[in-house]
């Protein structure tokens, strides 16, 4: 059911190209170690992707205060963070989502973003700043990640509820895997750091009938188990969307979505696609 064609690749392509030159003009500093870091960064990942090759991704060894147009980010050294904030990452599924909350809001709706697997705030940064009227929840475990989450909030003024929390199927606890390549980049492993899991549905409260739920969801192959978690809020809500990683498992992924009552919606990256489920 996720479809990919090749017209909707070439678009992609071209849009992923624009996106990295207009660094120049969307980047205030560091300007040229940014620029300079995502075209390598990127030419690293096109030849992962053509060529089959599994070379490590470029990291990251500029200056860790960044000045963007989309807000003021802070990021680690020797890690990927600074592709994470960049204004050219995921500019497609940017702009989806940004066209779905401002039709979402001239019809009269509320919005809720959910943003599952936040990291240190690309997501949950830009939204809450951009729309202060929408209510923001940001759900990431890994304590270095919520520490520059924090602080990227509070860099950009912008107003979220951090839950520290990895959200599951089940409450209870799990552990951490941290990437020794890329800093930042974690899964729930079999050891490691230990971490609270919960079901965001007893978590977050009741939506009411005008309220529109949006859910980001990348959280490195534990989408599934996140999703049922998801259960009761999902029933209580006449209207949600979703945009979740599809990377791991992705038949599994589609059939527990239709399941869930989730309907495909649309594609605009490699990474994410969209769905929605209104009853």
């Amino acid at each position: 059911m996720i479809r990919w064609t090749v017209s909707q690749k070439f678009f992609f392509i071209l849009d992923y190209a624009w996106g990295k030159l207009a660094i120049l003009w969307t980047v205030k500093s560091p300007k040229w170690p940014l620029f300079f870091y995502e075209v390598h960064y990127s030419l690293r990942n096109l030849l992962n992707a053509f060529r089959r090759t599994n070379l490590s991704p470029l990291l990251y060894n500029g200056p860790t205060s960044l000045k963007l147009s989309t807000g003021n980010f802070e990021v680690r050294p020797a890690s990927h963070d600074a592709a994470l904030v960049s204004p050219g990452f995921e500019t497609a599924d940017f702009r989806k989502l940004f066209h779905l909350i401002r039709a979402l809001r001239a019809r009269g709706r509320d919005v809720w973003f959910v943003d599952i697997g936040a990291n240190i705030g690309a997501f949950s940064v830009r939204v809450a700043k951009k729309f202060p009227e929408v209510k923001v929840w940001s759900v990431e475990p890994a304590p270095d990640n919520l520490r520059l989450l924090n602080r990227n909030l509070q860099l950009n003024g912008a107003q979220s509820t951090v839950l520290a929390m990895a959200a599951s199927a089940v409450n209870g606890e799990g552990f951490l895997d941290f990437s020794t390549a890329q800093g930042g980049d974690t899964r729930l492993s079999s050891k490691g750091t230990r971490v609270e899991l919960k079901r965001l549905d007893q978590v977050l409260p009741l939506p009411s009938a005008l309220t529109t739920l949006i859910f980001k969801i990348d959280v490195e192959g534990h989408e599934i188990p996140a999703l049922e978690g998801l259960t009761e809020i999902l029933d209580a809500s006449n209207e949600s969307w979703l945009c979740v990683e599809d990377m791991f498992e992705r038949s599994k992924l589609e059939a527990q979505l239709s399941k869930m009552g989730f309907r495909y919606r649309q594609k605009v990256t490699p990474y994410n696609s969209w769905w929605s489920r209104i009853p």
